[in-house]
């Protein structure tokens, strides 16, 4: 009788895994299954696997509040629009060296929020560009 049970809990369980994504609201589903907008924009979905490979277990991009354990990279660039494009590669590769060295943003950042950014060296510019080109079409489309 109890081997019955775990079994029938199991069959239910896997069917509820299986199918989770028909409980969600479709908008939830949607961002769920990362699907491109455009899958003929290379950079689109080259800079998609770089953000979900570097930042999407930390940072949301898709909502004005902050949802994720940091800073919402909705509008980043712009936040950063006082600072030459590198401060903000810099930061992505290496926050906690620019907060040691005293930068005002970096440390602005820094007090906003508890911990400090991975650091990300091995990232070039074209793979940080990808990934805010990524993150800007995802938030604004074509505007």
């Amino acid at each position: 009788m109890q081997s019955y049970f775990s079994f029938s809990s199991a069959i239910i369980l896997l069917g509820v895994f299986l199918n989770y994504q028909t409980l969600l609201p479709a908008s939830i589903s949607q961002k769920a299954k990362w699907v491109s907008p455009n899958p003929q924009d290379t950079l689109f979905l080259q800079g998609e696997v770089l953000y979900r490979n570097s930042c999407a277990a930390c940072h949301v991009y898709t909502s004005k509040h902050n949802i994720g354990t940091a800073p919402n990279l909705k509008g980043v660039q712009m936040r950063w629009k006082d600072y030459p494009k590198e401060d903000l590669y810099n930061f992505i590769r290496n926050s906690p060296k620019m907060i040691q060295e005293g930068h005002p943003k970096a440390v602005k950042v820094a007090n906003q929020w508890d911990g400090v950014m991975t650091a990300y060296p091995e990232l070039s510019a074209k793979d940080i560009e990808l990934m805010l080109y990524f993150i800007e079409k995802e938030t604004y489309g074509d505007e």
